[in-house]
Formats: structure tokens, sequence, C-alpha cells
């Protein structure tokens, strides 16, 4: 919320002047220092929504704060042997003040894992070895990874190959279709070239027919013209002849 300054007569003091200017300037400040700590505060409301959302799909509680498990484990620690053992840490974890278990949950994976310290103890093995288990099963677990990423690798040398393989014999058979495409049009081409060349020499042929025809008629019709003339001249001849005599 931005505050204009008013303008301030000249008939005011310097001092007066300074005072009014530093306290419209103090509740500009305070404006933005407001509206700061509105969008701050909405932030950390977001913030708190999405944890506690987040919380709520816990099934079991964590009762250290925000105090880690090494912290713990260092105040656990005992001066003689210098060992914590795994299912106390976790215990210390998950239950309050009172030694009341976070969640029923909790409970059960503490009772798990004390039988399975217990049995180890039954066994004489120390935690120190349990480590040293867990480790070697890491490492052979890392191994099997990295085999499976070698593995996978290769996989994907070998598809990228076949890919590339699949491209070209694509590429060749696009060609081939090409080329048997263009041989096609060619051969049609040509025979629709052979074919007007047979219909422009039908067509030749027919007109010279029709003109040899009409020369026939022609010559046929002059004869007939001429005989009929003949015939015509005769008996005006012997018409005309014959009434002088």
């Amino acid at each position: 919320m931005k505050q204009k300054l008013k303008r301030i007569p000249k008939k005011v003091g310097t001092k007066i002047r300074s005072k009014v200017i530093a306290t419209l300037l103090r509740m500009r400040h305070r404006a933005i220092t407001c509206k700061n700590q509105i969008l701050i505060n909405n932030f950390f409301h977001k913030r708190s929504k999405q944890n506690k959302k987040n919380r709520s799909k816990l099934t079991v509680n964590h009762a250290a704060g925000s105090r880690s498990f090494q912290r713990t484990r260092a105040c656990m620690k005992n001066q003689e042997s210098g060992n914590i053992n795994p299912a106390e840490l976790y215990k210390k974890n998950y239950t309050n003040k009172d030694g009341i278990w976070t969640s029923e949950g909790a409970r059960e994976i503490y009772e798990r894992m004390d039988a399975f310290q217990r049995q180890c103890d039954l066994e004489g093995k120390t935690y120190t070895e349990i480590e040293h288990q867990l480790a070697k099963a890491r490492d052979e677990i890392e191994a099997m990874r990295a085999a499976r990423e070698k593995d996978l690798q290769e996989f994907a040398k070998k598809q990228a190959e076949m890919e590339a393989t699949l491209r070209d014999h694509r590429e060749e058979q696009r060609v081939e279709q090409e080329r048997i495409r263009l041989e096609q049009e060619e051969r049609m081409k040509r025979e629709q070239e052979h074919m007007q060349q047979g219909t422009r020499a039908h067509a030749k042929g027919a007109r010279a027919l029709r003109a040899e025809i009409s020369k026939e008629l022609e010559k046929k019709m002059s004869s007939v013209m001429e005989k009929k003339m003949s015939d015509m001249s005769k008996r005006l001849f012997s018409q005309f002849g014959g009434s002088k005599r």
C-alpha cells in the first residue's frame, strides 16, 4: 500500500517539514513490511499445510523431533562398549518421555527388531558382524546393480544397432519402392504414348479412307450427273427438234 507524499507549503519550517516527511516514510515502510509479512505468513501457512498432509501419510510417528538418528546414537553411546543396540535406538526415537509408543506399528517393528537381535546374540553374532554382513550384502547388491547397468547398456547398444539396421532397411525399401514406382510410371507413360501413336495412326488412316470414299462418291455423283444431263439434253433436243420439222 503506497501513500503519496503530500505537498507541504513553504511557510512551514524546515524542521517540521522533515518530521512530516519522516513520519510519512515510516508509515510507508510499515505498510510495505505488513504486506511482506502477509506474504511470508501465506508461504509458511501453505508449507505447514503441505507438511501436515505429508505427516498424515506416515504409518509410524517419529518422537525425537529434529534430532537425527546419529545425534540420538551419540547421546546414548555407552562409555564401556561404545555400541548401541539398533532396537534400543529405534525405541528411543519412537517413544515419548513417558516411554509410551507413538503408534502400534512402531511397537511391532521394535518387537521384530528385538527378536532378531536376540537371535543374533544366541548365535554369537555381534552388531559389528551384522554390520559386516550388511556391508557385504550391500556390496553384492551394488555388484548386481553394476552388472545390471552393464547389461542395460549393452542392451541399449544392441537396440540402437538394431534400430540403425532397421532404419537402413527401411531406407532401402523406400528407395526400391521409389525405383519401382518410377519404372511403372515410365512404363505407363510409354504405353500411353504408344496408344496415342496408334490412335493417331488409326485416325490418319480413317481420314485417308474417308477422303478416298468421298472422292469415289464425288466421281460417281459427277458421272451420274453427267449421265442425267446428257439424257435431259437428248430429250430436250428430241422434243424441240421434232417440233421444228
